[in-house]
């Protein structure tokens, strides 16, 4: 029997006694239990690839519905009505629009000249290009939907297969590192914005020196532990020709997509003016991008050319998500979990390593990183003096690890939109995830803290 086959089974074989025990056992109302055990279910399903994740998303919230987890079907169809469902369809219509343009080919040309014809260049410069786009593209999903059409050009170009391991390779960092070059910006998405709110009223550059070095070490390291996790199939490849291809002036095509993208951009840094939701700038460029004589893109092309599916699991995820936030399950799940972790030991020392294994296995339970942050920041801060720090340090703490790791597909929307197209399986990512886990921890224990004393915020 296979790795992955036995990966399956023992998945869904844990969290089917988990979901017994938490329904024999837990001491909380029925509606609750039923959120708690959809949740679980739903996370060994997207985690173990056991069914399509579009078929475990619908599933899960017909469950939901059948076992009164929610009063009603509309109840359990309410992240459908999410803004940032929406927020999705109009960059992945961008970065398709990218694509079809000829910007994607064109950059990748730029791309592979820049890195010699160096597989391993151009990826150490890709994840370089996480930081430096995100003062352009600040979001994570709308960077990630837009550059993976350039990259996939680059690797076509290669003729570099899904399965090779530098696909993999390249399409993983996409996947679960890109981000972290967005929270270190408190511009740069729902996270920061959110955790801000939570943990207090900063300015651009207080988060960006709080934040910054964190992510920006997670993101390099997580980057150079993927190269040495895919080196044996990654060392096999040659340097590839230069691109020798003449672009000559830019087409009407591209320029159109560059005119839109940069409204759209300037109406998402622009939001302090107008109080528009992200997703109307990315709604807009949709419309334009499909407009007659405005656009570029047909309803045919477009049906064919994105994964709806990003779509669907996005709205169904945000809809288990806020069912277990707002039955109390995600708190309950979450007092639990830390609980029972302090009392393990008493060594300050042990409990904080401790404490930060129990947040980052807490995140997955958590497809929302807004309900994580919403429920574990005050969580975890309110045990800061158990742990002898400040409540700050904690809070900061539960932000870093939480939004370093992905655990699976439907854990994030901007690498749900990698994934779709990665050729990576759930398992693949969630192993990854476990390694990054401990990486994350070992970085924040011996260099965040210390250099987070180093500015003034101590034990």
């Amino acid at each position: 029997m296979s790795i992955s086959k036995v990966s399956v089974i023992a998945g869904v074989s844990l969290a089917g006694t988990a979901a017994l025990l938490v329904g024999v056992f837990a001491d909380i109302d029925l509606q609750t239990k039923v959120c708690v055990i959809v949740m679980m279910i739903a996370v060994a399903m997207w985690i173990t690839d056991w069914v399509p994740a579009v078929t475990t998303s619908f599933f899960c919230i017909l469950l939901l519905t059948f076992a009164g987890g929610v009063d009603s079907f509309t109840e359990a169809l309410v992240g459908f009505s999410k803004p940032i469902c929406y927020f999705l369809i109009g960059i992945l219509a961008m970065g398709f629009a990218v694509r079809v343009s000829g910007l994607a080919e064109r950059v990748a040309g730029y791309i592979i000249n820049l890195s010699l014809g160096n597989p391993v260049l151009m990826y150490f410069q890709m994840l370089l290009s996480f930081v430096l786009l995100t003062f352009v593209l600040p979001s994570a999903t709308t960077r990630g939907a837009i550059i993976v059409n350039m990259y996939e050009e680059v690797l076509d170009s290669w003729q570099i297969a899904k399965t090779h391991p530098f696909h993999k390779m390249l399409m993983m960092a996409m996947l679960a590192l890109n981000r972290c070059a967005s929270t270190a910006l408190l511009a740069g998405g729902i996270t920061p914005v959110v955790a801000s709110g939570l943990l207090g009223d900063f300015s651009w550059i207080e988060w960006f020196v709080i934040m910054s070095v964190p992510f920006y070490l997670n993101l390099f390291v997580g980057g150079t532990i993927l190269y040495f996790w895919y080196l044996k199939g990654v060392r096999e490849l040659p340097v590839q020709e230069l691109n020798k291809t003449s672009f000559g002036p830019l087409k009407p095509q591209e320029i159109k997509v560059m005119i839109i993208i940069s409204i759209t951009v300037i109406l998402w840094f622009t939001d302090f003016i107008h109080g528009f939701h992200a997703s109307v700038p990315a709604v807009l460029a949709f419309v334009l991008l499909m407009s007659p004589k405005i656009g570029i893109l047909s309803w045919d092309e477009l049906q064919k050319g994105i994964a709806w599916s990003n779509f669907f699991i996005t709205a169904a995820a945000l809809s288990l998500g806020l069912a277990f936030l707002d039955s109390g399950g995600a708190q309950w799940m979450a007092t639990n979990i830390l609980s029972y972790g302090l009392q393990i030991t008493e060594n300050p020392s042990v409990l904080l390593v401790l404490v930060m294994i129990l947040i980052g296995l807490a995140r997955i339970a958590f497809n929302n990183i807004s309900a994580y942050l919403v429920i574990m920041i005050p969580l975890t801060m309110g045990f800061a003096s158990i742990l002898g720090f400040e409540p700050l340090v904690i809070g900061f703490i539960t932000v870093v690890i939480g939004d370093s790791v992905i655990f699976y597909c439907a854990g994030t929307g901007s690498g749900l939109i990698i994934f779709e197209r990665s050729g990576l399986t759930n398992m693949e990512v969630f192993r990854f995830a476990c390694v990054m886990m401990l990486s994350v921890i070992l970085v924040a224990y011996f260099i965040v803290l210390p250099y987070w004393s180093l500015i003034g915020f101590t034990a």
